[in-house]
């Protein structure tokens, strides 16, 4: 009898696990941004974002550096801020934004040698994306859209204001 229960407890782990496993990036997404204040919420954005999703990889380089729910981590910041980058426009805004982040990392944080060229390529590629991106939108979505894009655009010409002026600082 009690091997009866042992086989149906170990069916039952072998498919809790197995479905656990079998979630795509964009479900790990989905949950992680709903349960971000959780623990578990953190581990499903880090494995969303280890397997190549660009709003995962941003979301993690954002909780890096502030340190939230995971140990700061300013290297980390960065390393997941670059990766959103790379998506460029496959998951919206996280390419702009990774690139954002990580130009005004270059520009303005402390830990990292200021450099204003990295910040610069960088600048100009989240606008590329951003351009790229509203560029592929409906009339429809760009009126959705258009708080959200113009308020990447502020903070892109911010940031290229600053080195294009020599502003970049160790704060």
């Amino acid at each position: 009898m009690t091997s009866n229960y042992l086989v149906i407890l170990t069916v039952f782990l072998l498919i809790a696990c197995s479905t656990q496993e079998s979630r795509s990036p964009d479900q790990l997404y989905v949950k992680g941004r709903k349960n971000l204040s959780t623990q578990q919420g953190i581990v499903d954005i880090k494995k969303c974002a280890e397997l190549g999703h660009g709003g995962c990889a941003q979301i993690l380089g954002t909780l890096y550096l502030a340190g939230s729910g995971v140990e700061q981590d300013f290297n980390k910041a960065m390393k997941w801020q670059l990766a959103a980058w790379e998506t460029g426009i496959d998951y919206g805004y996280a390419g702009a934004l990774g690139a954002l982040h990580a130009a005004t990392y270059y520009c303005e944080l402390s830990y990292f040698d200021v450099s204003p060229k990295k910040a610069e390529i960088l600048i100009d590629s989240a606008f590329k994306i951003l351009e790229t991106l509203t560029s592929s939108y409906s009339k429809e979505r760009m009126q959705v859209e258009h708080a959200n894009v113009e308020e990447i655009l502020e903070e892109i010409t911010h940031i290229r204001n600053k080195v294009r002026n020599g502003e970049c600082t160790r704060a």
